[in-house]
């Protein structure tokens, strides 16, 4: 049987033709000693450790959308501790960047294209309603050419206001 295989294999001192036994033995033996080999190379030195601090910070961009033209980003922008609502042009730089500060006490749950020029943002706060914290939503329309901020239903003091279709 010896003879159905290359002239080199079939001169290693493992048995390849009576099963698989002996082939994944070495192959696993192979692989165990590789990642010995390797181990200590991989091992995280103490002095490359991220401070606790990097894990408290804002992310740089969240929950970016591209306009549907495909020229424009809208996103969540975290600079200095602060998170901005931004709409920045991908391909023009000397077109105006908007930016607006998420308002105080409320989280941005998402952002939405409606056109080339205008997206709505979903926000969510935690407010007193009758001796209880409640989660509302509540909507902002912002034009990307004025740069004008729109609170949509803002005061009609629904729970859900944000939902949009």
């Amino acid at each position: 049987m010896g003879r159905l295989l290359p002239r080199h294999v079939a001169m290693l001192p493992l048995d390849f033709e009576m099963g698989g036994g002996n082939m994944l033995r070495v192959f696993w033996l192979s692989l165990l000693i590789i990642a010995c080999a390797v181990a200590p190379e991989l091992r995280a030195n103490p002095a490359d450790k991220l401070p606790v601090a990097a894990f408290a910070e804002l992310p740089f961009v969240e929950r970016s959308q591209l306009s549907p033209d495909g020229s424009r980003i809208a996103g969540l922008l975290g600079v200095g501790g602060v998170q901005n609502i931004a709409i920045i042009n991908l391909f023009n730089k000397t077109e105006t960047k908007i930016k607006i500060p998420v308002p105080a006490a409320t989280q941005a749950l998402w952002i939405r294209w409606v056109n080339d020029d205008n997206i709505i943002v979903g926000l969510s706060a935690l407010l007193p309603v009758e001796n209880e914290n409640w989660y509302v939503t509540r909507a902002l329309a912002i034009n990307r050419v004025s740069g004008k901020v729109t609170k949509l239903l803002w005061e009609k003091n629904g729970q859900d206001t944000a939902d949009v279709l």
